[in-house]
């Protein structure tokens, strides 16, 4: 993997508040390398999704991996995809409040609304337009990767303070009830 894209971007650096850039087709062999890089990533880290941003690169690009994990056991399995150029063609006026946490806001979890159901449409890594419908969990997901492309962060949708809190407090409070 290239070292370049292996530093993480936090909080507090201006890329994660930037609006990503679209990516033309046929792809460059950069951003093939970076789409690797970032699926490589992700499933080194077994992390839920990731997006250029998030590894200093203003790109419309993110991944989807979803997987049961410990902190999100009923998690749906989902082999790793690419989105790129990613857009709402349609979200569902009801909502479904959940705890997210984000690899660029290390140990920190907020409880955020998001459209219980999506309709998107986006370019794979060939080019290919797909349209596809995402409910729960997945749509979650879409949607927090959809808002680093646009330079927000999940701390932007948390609604109190009241709803922000540790991750080692989540995993008494939350995981161990």
């Amino acid at each position: 993997m290239n070292s370049r894209f292996e530093d993480i971007i936090e909080l507090g650096n201006p890329i994660l508040r930037k609006v990503s850039r679209k990516i033309s087709f046929p792809i460059h062999k950069n951003i093939r390398e970076l789409i690797n890089s970032l699926m490589q990533l992700v499933g080194k880290n077994e992390w839920m999704g990731f997006s250029a941003p998030q590894v200093g690169k203003s790109k419309r690009i993110f991944i989807i991996a979803s997987h049961p994990n410990e902190i999100y056991p009923n998690a749906p399995k989902v082999e790793p995809f690419v989105v790129i150029n990613p857009k709402f063609l349609e979200k569902s006026d009801e909502k479904l409040q959940e705890w997210e946490g984000c690899v660029s806001i290390p140990g920190i979890r907020g409880l955020v609304s998001r459209s219980k159901e999506i309709y998107v449409q986006y370019q794979d890594k060939d080019g290919d337009t797909v349209k596809r419908e995402m409910s729960g969990f997945l749509a979650r997901i879409f949607q927090h990767e959809y808002d680093h492309l646009k330079g927000k962060l999940f701390l932007d949708r948390v609604t109190t303070l009241d709803n922000l809190m540790s991750e080692k407090e989540y995993r008494k409070r939350i995981l161990n009830s």
